[in-house]
C-alpha cells in the first residue's frame, strides 16, 4: 500500500498520483520523467502501477505514455 507523500524516484519507471481528500485513491499513472507529475506522486512498481489502474477513476497519462510502456490502454 503506498502511503505518504514522496517525490518521484527517477530510479522507477511509474510513478501514482493520488487525488486530494480522504483515501486519495489514484488517479493518474506517469511514467517516472514526466513532466505533468504533481507533488502528489510517489514511486510505484510495475505491478503497483498496473494495480492502482483497476480502480474505475485511476486513467494512464496520455502525455507521457504510461499507458504504451505498461502495455495498456484506457478505454
Amino acid at each position: 500500500m503506498l502511503h505518504g507523500l514522496h517525490r518521484p524516484d527517477l530510479h522507477t519507471a511509474q510513478v501514482i498520483e493520488l487525488g486530494f481528500g480522504h483515501g486519495r485513491t489514484a488517479v493518474l499513472v506517469h511514467t517516472a520523467g514526466c513532466r505533468l507529475a504533481t507533488d502528489r506522486t510517489r514511486p510505484a512498481t510495475r505491478a503497483q502501477a498496473l494495480h492502482s489502474l483497476r480502480h474505475p477513476a485511476a486513467e494512464t497519462c496520455a502525455v507521457c505514455g504510461a499507458g504504451r510502456e505498461l502495455g495498456v490502454t484506457d478505454p
